[in-house]
């Protein structure tokens, strides 16, 4: 599973839950930092429980290992993992399941480059499972460090919002959520508009427990356009009467394309 960013970073924070499939046989790679597709810095999890810093890919060069017996196989691990990126200064500390005292930590390292612009989680071993997966950088007022013991609710829309302005593929306005409500969109499913401004809001069913601090709101779409010219869409998260777009335009190409914006 690999991701691309659109800038590059000197420092990133990263965070997941990683179940390896059984034993931690088969050595599987939790997360790897890159750039421009080369593997910079790799966390590995090794068969005596320990974890493993990698400069380059998983079986690259060692820069340190942790204690034994800190990860079980077969269960889920919470990572977060913090990298400066850096050839002489480097930095690499690693904390599990939300303590803030690191497993593993590593100054002064050549952490494989300067930067990096994307990230890679892998497994070396059958049904190993990743979830919960959340990225930082150092920017902002928010999100700009350590995530913490976070987890990922995926929601669906369950009902009509304020505004219902899109047609849907059955012809009309009502109940326009039960065409975009699907985990796996499907190409006869859809709203549609060509009227600039036209707005569709949906209700979601509620957070199912009680967090100690929401720190983002991510709205997904699947979107296309059929039109020929530049045709973009905004994506939107309504919170008590504000009604808050993303900052600029999202253009569509003819095949659709998965767009989200984080609130």
């Amino acid at each position: 599973i690999q991701k691309t960013f659109t800038s590059t970073y000197a420092e990133l924070y990263a965070a997941v839950a990683f179940k390896p499939g059984g034993a931690l046989s088969g050595l599987p790679c939790v997360v790897t930092f890159t750039s421009g597709g080369s593997q910079l810095l790799s966390i590995r999890a090794n068969a005596d429980g320990s974890i493993s810093a990698f400069r380059g890919g998983p079986f690259g060069t060692l820069l340190g290992t942790s204690a034994p017996a800190v990860v079980v196989g077969g269960v889920y691990t919470h990572y977060q993992v913090r990298v400066v990126f850096s050839a002489t200064v480097g930095v690499v500390e690693v904390r599990l399941n939300g303590s803030t005292t690191a497993a593993l930590s590593l100054t002064g390292q050549n952490t494989g480059g300067a930067s990096a612009n994307g990230v890679l989680l892998t497994q070396a071993n059958a049904n190993s499972l990743f979830d919960d997966f959340v990225i930082n950088d150092t920017a902002g007022s928010i999100a700009n460090g350590w995530p913490g013991d976070v987890r990922v609710d995926t929601y669906l829309p369950n009902a009509d919002g304020d505004l219902s302005e899109m047609t849907g593929s059955d012809g009309n306005s009502t109940s326009n959520y039960a065409l975009v409500n699907a985990a796996a969109p499907a190409a006869a499913s859809y709203t549609e508009s060509a009227t600039v401004g036209h707005e569709d809001l949906y209700h979601f069913t509620d957070v199912v427990h009680t967090p100690t601090a929401i720190l983002g709101v991510v709205v997904t779409a699947a979107a296309l356009k059929d039109d020929a010219g530049t045709r973009a869409i905004r994506l939107h998260a309504k919170s008590g009467a504000t009604d808050a777009a993303s900052a600029a335009d999202i253009n569509l190409g003819t095949s659709r394309t998965r767009v989200a914006t984080v609130f």
